[in-house]
């Protein structure tokens, strides 16, 4: 705690004890809540976050991007109110939803093994024996 806002604080509290009034109150209650608001931030800082990529963790798949994110994000919401109501609408929903996220998933799990399937063939032919382990 800041000592010298305190001393003030007591200063303030003894001018304004002969003749208070509302905002004078109102200052002094502020400026008290303010020294224990600013030695609790102090005391009780949070950590900053060293990851800005709030996505992105190790357990991703290669494939998973934000296509792949926001479908599921999509699917995850309609799942939540289906969950919720339980109307036939929403299930209808649900399982469009659930479709599109299938859909988009497949897509992303083919590109990504045909791209790694051509990255294998060039790597071979250019360099056999690197690649053959002999």
């Amino acid at each position: 705690m800041d000592t010298n806002k305190i001393e003030q604080l007591s200063l303030n509290l003894q001018t304004t004890q002969s003749n208070p009034s509302k905002d004078s109150v109102d200052k002094l209650t502020n400026d008290f809540a303010d020294i224990f608001v600013n030695a609790a931030k102090t005391t009780f800082s949070s950590p900053e976050c060293k990851h800005k990529n709030k996505y992105h963790t190790s357990t991703d798949k290669p494939w998973f991007g934000t296509h792949c994110r926001n479908a599921r994000v999509i699917y995850n919401q309609a799942k939540k109110k289906y969950n919720v109501s339980k109307q036939a609408t929403d299930a209808n929903i649900l399982k469009e939803r659930s479709k599109e996220y299938k859909k988009i998933m497949n897509k992303y799990i083919a590109q990504h093994k045909s791209k790694t399937e051509k990255q294998l063939r060039q790597m071979h032919h250019k360099s056999p024996k690197r690649n053959t382990g002999k």
